[in-house]
């Protein structure tokens, strides 16, 4: 309720709780999704494919310490779950501090892919995807912890 969101995202499996939330709010939220079809709720996919990037401006201005690139979720653990603001220049302290930017040498690179449950929604991923496109390799996410299929993610990635 804080935060008067005005989107929420939801896939397949989850639209169901998301939109009984949804329901008993006093303001009006656009249901997005992102994978399968999803009724009552607009496609990412979609959204992306006919996006002819005009209200992109060409060439835009950052203030790399200032202006803000990502808002992730903290965990809650010292209270109520917030968004905590990321600028571009946090991300890229945190590469320079990880060994990059660097040109990319695939021999020196030690892993093909991380496995990992970290939702989508804390800065773990956001580092985590950034440092997999500086280095070369892949991040699989699985969405919730399977006991009988999580060997089987193991061995296949």
């Amino acid at each position: 309720m804080e935060t008067k969101a005005k989107f929420v995202l939801c896939d397949r499996e989850t639209a169901a709780p998301v939109k009984r939330a949804i329901s008993r709010l006093p303001w009006k939220v656009q249901l997005l999704s992102i994978g399968d079809v999803v009724a009552d709720a607009t496609s990412v996919e979609e959204m992306m494919n006919n996006d002819d990037g005009s209200q992109c401006p060409q060439d835009l201005v950052i203030d790399p310490k200032e202006d803000v690139l990502s808002v992730p979720n903290t965990s809650g653990s010292t209270g109520y779950p917030k968004g905590a603001m990321h600028t571009h220049f946090n991300l890229i302290c945190f590469l320079a501090n990880m060994g990059g930017p660097k040109k990319i040498d695939k021999s020196e690179v030690q892993v093909d892919a991380l496995l990992t449950m970290m939702g989508n929604f804390s800065v773990g991923s956001l580092m985590h995807t950034s440092m997999a496109c500086l280095f070369g390799y892949t991040v699989i996410t699985i969405s919730k912890f399977n006991k009988y299929s999580y060997m089987g993610y193991i061995m296949k990635y």
